[in-house]
């Protein structure tokens, strides 16, 4: 019988931890329920504060010959990372963050901190993906449809910013 053998089991452990703090919860019930309010007061606060983001999104059609035209297929990551060096360079990105003014809507300090947000707020999706498939010579071009959201304090920057 090895050392870990004779250790508990970690829901043994769980339950006599939540034991323990529960018996400690009954005997000061006023500092729990103060503790409690407190904490629920200060999640409110922070949600209340975070700001609203509108999400808007373009549908594109990617066909066989822009991205690869010799019939093996293609794993999503490569695609993903096709679109990340075609259409999400740095400075594409910067040129939108300028012309759409999102250092001030995104609320960044500087241009590069507003590409960076720029970034975090594109999401990528992709279906009816052909590509992961064989293509047989006669078999006409495949093609993979791909989602591009982006998510702004207000709807119509979003979906200008999606376009973009």
């Amino acid at each position: 019988m090895s050392w870990l053998d004779e250790e508990p089991r970690l829901t043994t452990v769980a339950n006599q931890q939540i034991r323990r703090l529960a018996g400690r919860a009954l005997r000061r019930p006023i500092l729990m329920t103060a503790l409690a309010i407190v904490i629920s007061a200060v999640l409110f606060a922070v949600q209340v504060r975070r700001p609203t983001l509108y999400t808007r999104g373009v549908r594109l059609l990617i066909t066989e010959g822009a991205f690869a035209a010799d019939g093996r297929p293609r794993p999503r990551g490569e695609l993903l990372g096709f679109i990340d060096r075609a259409v999400f360079t740095g400075s594409r990105l910067q040129e939108i963050a300028t012309k759409h003014d999102l250092v001030r809507k995104l609320r960044s300090p500087s241009v590069g901190v507003a590409v960076d947000r720029l970034h975090q707020h594109i999401d990528v999706a992709i279906w009816q993906d052909s590509f992961a498939e064989y293509r047989q010579g006669s078999a006409p071009p495949r093609t993979v449809r791909v989602t591009i959201d982006f998510s702004a304090p207000d709807p119509e920057t979003a979906l200008a910013v999606a376009r973009d």
